[in-house]
């Protein structure tokens, strides 16, 4: 029987027309796990699909919801039915808009801060202790809505810098699952990704 050590959620919408936005940061990071751990998605039902991954010898499931975002609390509640896996092991990672380019932070529960991704998982959970990886890909420009700003699709510079904030915030992740909640954000929220620099002169 597989015993789930951790299970971790990226949030975000399916379909090709939402791969390059800033509100599929989620997906990013699971996608990247998955590569780097020997996952392959494989079709669960129509709320999500999944991969098994071992990290640190710990062995768990990505989950990558199909839901669109303001239902991923059906995509998350069968992983935690039956208290297969305790909240304390559950990582949800998204897209905040009010954090930076480049900034991440790592908490232990909270509010949703108006994501409806996270609305709807605390819906579906009976509570919002649940931990969270908040990935930045703000500022919203003035005068823009935030709901078209995370829907847009990121010029190339843009993208490339979030390309460089996910890879650092799977290093997070991975920390989490080895050292728990507590060695992860002393190590990572206080840290800030520096932009690449052009070297060409």
């Amino acid at each position: 029987m597989f015993i789930m050590d951790f299970v971790i959620v990226g949030l975000g919408n399916p379909g090709a027309e939402y791969e390059t936005t800033r509100h599929n940061i989620g997906f990013w990071i699971v996608d990247v796990l998955a590569g780097k751990y020997g996952g392959r998605w494989s079709h669960g039902d129509d709320r999500f699909i999944s991969t098994r991954a071992k990290i640190a010898g710990y062995d768990g499931v990505l989950v990558k919801p199909r839901t669109y975002m303001n239902r991923s609390g059906a995509a998350v509640a069968p992983f935690m039915a039956d208290g297969k896996v305790k909240t304390a092991r559950l990582l949800i990672t998204l897209d905040d808009f009010v954090l930076p380019l480049g900034h991440i932070r790592l908490r232990p529960r909270g509010s949703d801060g108006g994501h409806n991704g996270l609305k709807s998982i605390a819906s579906a959970l009976g509570h919002a202790s649940y931990p969270r990886l908040r990935l930045g890909v703000g500022p919203v420009p003035a005068g823009e809505d935030p709901a078209d700003f995370v829907l847009g699709e990121m010029v190339a510079e843009i993208e490339r810098d979030a390309l460089k904030m996910v890879q650092h915030a799977s290093k997070c992740v991975s920390t989490w699952v080895e050292h728990g909640i507590n060695v992860a954000m002393n190590r990572f929220n206080s840290r800030i990704e520096e932009p690449p620099t052009d070297e060409s002169g």
